[in-house]
């Protein structure tokens, strides 16, 4: 008989606060944002705090692999902040290398779903 392999999933949480978890798994690549229903009290300037301090995660790690639980979020971001991402933070998960970048929701979004992300050059 063959001996079971078991894979142990070893995630580190890296930082959170009432807007939001952020966490590595080391054995999957994986780099988590968990947004909290305190981002209903978030303001543009929070929110672009958490995005920089995601990329710089990713950058840190190298994470091929980002994910965001979108389930509890409740920020509706100003207008400015989507040319804001595209400009700073989309080409920070390009120089990493991203591989796949997911969102986990519940239902349709309400607003635009949040950055693209191209694939690397």
């Amino acid at each position: 008989m063959g001996r079971r392999q078991e894979i142990v999933d070893i995630e580190t949480q890296l930082f959170h606060d009432r807007f939001g978890v952020l966490s590595y798994d080391d054995a999957r690549d994986i780099l988590e944002l968990r947004w909290l229903a305190g981002t209903e009290a978030m303001t543009d300037d929070d929110f672009m705090r958490w995005l920089e301090q995601f990329a710089a995660a990713a950058e840190e790690h190298r994470a091929p692999f980002l994910l965001i639980d979108t389930r509890a979020f409740q920020h509706y971001a100003g207008a400015h902040v989507w040319p804001w991402g595209d400009e700073h933070i989309i080409p920070r998960y390009n120089q990493v290398g991203v591989k796949k970048f997911a969102f986990e929701a519940a239902g349709f979004p309400r607003q635009r779903s949040y950055f693209h992300c191209s694939p690397s050059s």
